[in-house]
């Protein structure tokens, strides 16, 4: 019987002392620049949402380990010129379950009621994730005519940013990440493959409570 790498993940940030929970959810507008065949195409723009739950550790930094659950919505078009590969547009909607790692820096302040809290003045982040995109899209080709591509695709992506802390709970981000696809196969007239990849640059506002 196979374990999980990411229930590992979680038992193991579990057992270690000095931590505390809270969840969070955050939205990320992102622009995002798909390569299809290993070419690259136009600038696409998303949206991706996120929720889970982040531990948190405080020896002499605090640091956070967090595991997510993330989905969202990313358009992107392709026009080549080339016969073969044609005009290209697509949909993708990423189901991803990723590890974030933070580190924070920051200080003890008070509000207007004299209470203190910690509040990060300066965040890194890295992080990856495991899971599928479910990929609709139309492409006319001069030969064979228009063929379409309606899948879900495992997928893996890999992330890491940095930004800045407002308060305890509001921060906001911005980052890079690379997710991967597996090969893409096209129904209808034609049978074709796709080796295909999404660089996104992302600014991510994230509520912690």
């Amino acid at each position: 019987m196979k374990t999980s790498p990411f229930l590992l993940l979680t038992v193991l940030i579990l057992s270690m002392a000095k931590l505390s929970s809270a969840p969070f959810m955050s939205i990320s507008p992102s622009l995002i620049k798909p390569r299809v065949k290993g070419e690259q195409t136009d600038v696409g723009f998303g949206v991706n949402f996120r929720t889970g739950y982040e531990f948190l550790r405080s020896d002499w930094l605090l640091s956070g380990h967090a595991i997510e659950f993330e989905a969202g919505y990313n358009g992107y078009t392709f026009e080549s010129g080339d016969a073969d590969l044609g005009d290209f547009s697509a949909t993708a909607v990423p189901l991803m379950l990723n590890y974030r790692y933070t580190q924070y820096w920051g200080s003890s302040r008070a509000n207007a009621a004299g209470m203190e809290y910690w509040s990060p003045d300066f965040i890194l982040y890295g992080g990856a994730g495991l899971g599928g995109v479910i990929l609709s899209a139309e492409e006319t080709l001069t030969s064979v005519g228009k063929v379409e591509i309606s899948e879900f695709s495992p997928a893996f992506q890999f992330f890491f940013g940095t930004g800045i802390g407002f308060n305890d709970r509001l921060s906001l981000t911005g980052g890079y990440r690379h997710l991967w696809m597996s090969e893409i196969e096209t129904e209808g007239a034609a049978a074709y493959s796709y080796n295909s990849s999404l660089h996104i640059f992302d600014l991510n506002f994230r509520w912690l409570w």
